[in-house]
């Protein structure tokens, strides 16, 4: 009955832009900043974005949403919309999400505020605001892509005892010393991280998907 009551259509490219333009503080990520619309004529609500100022900020952002918000979760909580949502994020990308496009309209902005600007020097900030913006647009761009372009990943498989194998883990530092090694220990592989003194950050880390309980 969803359809009934949401536009679906239209919430597969919200969800998707939003997540494209790493709005992280929006519905899909953070169940902020966001309008509902009644459509008096279909009966049917329609997502409007709002608050987009953080948009472009996290490059490294993900473009796959949790399902944590009660829309979210029912559009793409099914099978057939999450190939809808992949559908429509392939779409978007291809006619849509063009960093030339973005770029030229940044760089028209900055035109405008240089041109009004009080002193050479707060022209000089416009003119660094434009680049770093048009920096951050192309790699996010490009993390898109990236991610586009690999693989989905498959789900977990678990042997009959229930057991299932980790592979493809990777190191993360960030802060502090510490070293991280593999180890065999009594015939188990063992992953370790030693630290040599306080406030380290360091993991090992590997994404999992796993299957429908």
């Amino acid at each position: 009955r969803l359809p009934e009551v949401l536009d679906v259509d239209k919430y597969l490219s919200h969800c998707a832009l939003e997540m494209f333009v790493a709005h992280t503080d929006g519905y899909a990520l953070n169940q902020n900043n966001y309008r509902i619309y009644h459509d008096p004529l279909t009966g049917r609500f329609t997502m409007i974005a709002h608050g987009l100022e953080c948009g472009f900020l996290d490059t490294d952002a993900p473009i796959r949403p949790p399902c944590n918000s009660i829309i979210t979760r029912a559009v793409l909580g099914t099978p057939d919309g999450r190939r809808a949502f992949r559908a429509r994020e392939d779409l978007l990308f291809t006619n849509l999400f063009r960093p030339d496009v973005f770029s030229n309209r940044v760089s028209t902005a900055v035109a405008r505020l240089t041109a009004a600007a009080h002193d050479a020097n707060e022209a000089k900030q416009f003119e660094g605001y434009g680049r770093d913006m048009i920096s951050r647009i192309v790699a996010r761009h490009q993390m898109v892509a990236n991610h586009l372009a690999t693989p989905e990943a498959q789900p977990l498989r678990f042997d009959a005892a229930g057991v299932a194998q980790l592979t493809g883990w990777r190191t993360v530092k960030k802060a502090g010393n510490a070293a991280l090694d593999i180890a065999q220990t009594a015939g188990r592989t063992e992953l370790r991280i030693m630290s040599t003194g306080v406030g380290t950050i360091a993991s090992w880390r590997m994404p999992a998907i796993l299957p429908p309980a």
